[in-house]
């Protein structure tokens, strides 16, 4: 025999049986003690009449294959991982088998695959064949047990490695707390499961496992962070307690920043409050945790309550600590927060750095602030703070600032290359061609595009895109088309500028090439969209003599495609018709019945 045949007498659907004998089930000899299974493989044979010399097979030839025994397997064949000495077959070693430690013992080749194939919510019988099938697994040192429940618990298997651990408790394995504490920051990770986590803390107890400080906080992060459970949160604080566990900075840097991301961080100064009494107080970044939990879960008016509770009870902070609030308030243009966020800084004698005056510049830029945001960055640059980032800031400040600001972003921009260690990049660049695009100035965007190769930098279609709406709004059509066929060239083409350019050729009358560029884009391949088509009717509805041919040409292309059509190029076109003669209006008749019957075709269907 070889270990070949044990190996495929476990995955055989069937195995070879004598004439009359039943086909046993390939597992059911392993679920018998050890010599049942050969009492029973006798007694199946007698069932079936016996065997007689007429039924035996010739000498030399092979005889049917009795089922494997569970008392002498481990005796005749090694485990399935191989033995000592022996590499196991490539094939048998699991994907990631290298996080389960040094060695190429059973519990990473066998084991670990066998659980993983069971899926994500295993009975618990089957997890106890499965350790049934490999008892070697109790004589494994801790560390490596510890490798393969995290294993198990980074594979979303938290459940499979909580059942694991209550089989191993049940056949006498003395499980640690550190086992706990790896199971539960599985089930920390998917979140749901931690009620779960609470019943297997039962059950192990009753064997002596106890929790530390590492468990429950593990227990607070399942339950807040991704369950949204915070009141489970303050309980497990009140247990702690009980239990006489110390609670230290890191439980209750824990439990603030789990009951903020469930959503409830105006707990937060209750727990400071109780922090305080115990004589604890939080350090720098354990107040930057709680600000960020405090954004993520309240917005900007959540980090503005964390950093007033902790300035009331005096807590050290730095720029980090302030900066989750700022970030907060840019979506939202909330920009006199952010100016007494920095004046907070000043206060403190927290000095600012480059990601808060960033994220300050930004809101002031999104709520059109542009002038507070320019004397922002005079203070930065006066106290030698104005970096690239900084520079980056105020120049889409003034891009956002509405119109006549782009000199001012030019002279930036300018100013920010004559700096030592500030060049401009592309980001820059685009800021100041938004800048001029607002106010149609479709030379210096130009430029800016001529000038960025100088600089070692490469224009995107985002540059590009911009400066073409900058000639759209300077009415510089034919910048716009020879821009974009010089687009074509060095960067990939994309369906929003030739859209741009199609409404710079209408805002100049030009539907000859506003229908050129459609029929390009069509013949291109790229995304036919339905401002291009309505910006195209409508420049073929605004010429002097009506090019109402082009016009319902590009409508009937519009109806077959689905594209929607504004009202602005539904009113243009009737205007078109109605000053158009006796034809036109017998084709505009036809168009609209055959719209009608489209409709009602659809209707129908």
């Amino acid at each position: 025999s070889s270990p070949g045949c044990f190996r495929s007498a476990l995955v055989q659907p069937a195995m070879a049986c004598g004439p009359g004998q039943t086909r046993p089930r390939p597992w059911a000899c392993w679920a018998l003690p050890a010599g049942a299974a050969a009492s029973a493989a006798a007694a199946s044979t007698e069932a079936g009449g016996g065997s007689s010399s007429s039924s035996r097979p010739p000498r030399g030839a092979p005889g049917p294959r009795p089922p494997p025994v569970a008392a002498d397997a481990a005796a005749r064949w090694p485990p399935l991982g191989g033995g000592a000495g022996q590499r196991p077959p490539r094939r048998l070693q699991p994907r990631g088998s290298k996080m389960l430690g040094a060695g190429t013992g059973p519990l990473k080749t066998s084991l670990s695959d066998a659980l993983l194939a069971l899926g994500p919510r295993p009975r618990g019988d089957a997890v106890e064949l499965m350790v049934s099938l490999d008892p070697d697994i109790l004589e494994k040192p801790i560390e490596e047990l510890l490798g393969l429940l995290a294993w198990l618990g980074g594979r979303g298997r938290a459940h499979t490695a909580a059942l694991l651990l209550r089989a191993l408790a049940s056949d006498g394995y003395q499980v640690q707390t550190e086992h706990y504490n790896c199971v539960v920051k599985g089930f920390a990770k998917e979140g749901a499961s931690w009620r779960e986590a609470l019943d297997l803390l039962d059950s192990l107890s009753k064997d002596g496992v106890q929790a530390d400080v590492v468990s429950f906080a593990s227990l607070m992060m399942a339950c807040g962070e991704r369950s949204g459970e915070w009141p489970a949160v303050l309980r497990l604080l009140e247990v702690m307690r009980d239990q006489g566990i110390e609670r230290d900075v890191v439980a209750y840097t824990v439990a603030i920043t789990a009951s903020t991301l469930a959503g409830a961080w105006w707990l937060a100064g209750s727990v400071l409050s109780e922090m305080a009494g115990e004589g604890l107080r939080a350090d720098e970044r354990t107040v930057n945790a709680m600000v960020s939990a405090a954004a993520e879960g309240g917005g900007w008016v959540g980090a503005l309550g964390m950093l007033s509770r902790m300035a009331e009870d005096d807590v050290d902070m730095d720029a980090l600590s302030v900066l989750p609030a700022l970030l907060a308030c840019e979506p939202q243009g909330r920009w006199h927060e952010a100016l007494e966020l920095l004046r907070f800084m000043s206060d403190r004698s927290i000095a600012p750095e480059e990601r808060t005056l960033r994220a300050a510049l930004g809101t002031c830029g999104r709520a059109g602030r542009w002038h507070e945001a320019l004397a922002l960055f005079a203070g930065a640059k006066a106290v030698g703070a104005a970096n690239a980032w900084v520079y980056c800031g105020a120049i889409g400040a003034c891009a956002r600032g509405g119109g006549g600001l782009w000199d001012i972003a030019l002279q930036l921009l300018s100013d920010m290359s004559q700096e030592e260690d500030c060049s401009p990049d592309s980001h820059c660049y685009a800021a100041t061609i938004n800048a001029c695009k607002k106010c149609g100035r479709w030379q210096e965007a130009l430029a800016l595009l001529d000038r960025m190769p100088e600089e070692r930098l490469r224009a995107n279609e985002v540059h590009c895109g911009a400066a073409i709406a900058a000639c759209w709004n300077g009415r510089a059509w034919g910048q716009a088309v020879w821009l974009l066929d010089r687009m074509n060239s060095v960067v990939w083409r994309d369906a929003y500028c030739y859209v741009t350019a199609v409404q710079a050729c209408e805002a100049c009358g030009q539907w000859q090439a506003a229908v050129a560029l459609v029929a390009y884009m069509a013949s291109a391949g790229l995304e036919r969209m339905p401002a291009a088509y309505n910006a195209a009717v409508r420049a073929c509805a605004g010429a002097p003599r009506g090019a109402w041919r082009p016009a319902l040409a590009l409508l009937e292309d519009m109806a077959g495609r689905g594209l929607a059509r504004v009202p602005s190029t539904g009113r243009r076109v009737a205007e078109m018709f109605a000053q158009a003669g006796e034809e036109a209006r017998d084709a505009a008749l036809r168009y609209s019945g055959s719209l009608v019957q489209r409709a009602q075709g659809a209707r129908m269907v």
